[in-house]
């Protein structure tokens, strides 16, 4: 048996300002998560959010890609990738800072230590898109297309802008307190030991 479903202009239209204000709602609580937790780092990885988002639909508008809602989905689902890469490389920082080491060398070690987690985790999130556009058809074959986008600029905003503006940052010596990193309380476990 064949059947068929036909979905009104009205229902589209609100199911594309649902998933909009839905979008915005979460990048707005990532941002502030970030802030919050990681402070200055935080503040980083939201400038890198914004350079992602902005990259992706770059791309999107430079190949044949329509944006549509399970596109809008795949995007947002990037943005909470590229956060996890951001989160992965701040807490390995922690850790350094935890260990005894000077910010600078425990931003340096965090970053390294933090790569092959994130790739990693990136290359399986790839695999599971592209066997979503190879078996799958429709929406899922354009879901698919709009998460190894979102993959790919979230490794390269994640991993390489905010990685870049963290070492600067720290380089330039304007914040000496791991706190400012978000590892609050490192000081003072230092002295305890």
């Amino acid at each position: 048996m064949i059947s068929s479903t036909s979905i009104g202009p009205q229902l589209g239209a609100v199911s594309l300002r649902a998933t909009m204000v839905a979008g915005l709602v979460a990048v707005a609580l990532i941002f502030l998560f970030m802030i919050v937790m990681y402070r200055m780092a935080g503040l980083i990885a939201d400038i890198a959010l914004v350079a992602y988002a902005y990259v992706t639909l770059l791309v999107f508008a430079a190949f044949p890609i329509t944006l549509t809602l399970s596109g809008l989905a795949a995007l947002v689902l990037g943005m909470g990738i590229a956060v996890d890469a951001n989160i992965i490389t701040y807490e390995r920082i922690m850790e350094e800072v935890r260990s005894g080491r000077s910010l600078q060398s425990a931003v340096i070690a965090g970053c390294k230590r933090a790569f092959r987690t994130i790739i990693d985790s990136n290359t399986t999130t790839f695999i599971a898109a592209g066997v979503m556009f190879w078996i799958g058809q429709g929406d899922v074959r354009g879901f698919a297309v709009a998460l190894m986008v979102s993959v790919i600029v979230s490794l390269l905003t994640a991993v390489f802008l905010s990685r870049t503006m963290l070492m600067y940052f720290t380089q330039a010596n304007i914040v000496r307190s791991s706190s400012w990193y978000g590892a609050y309380g490192a000081e003072k476990e230092r002295v305890l030991k």
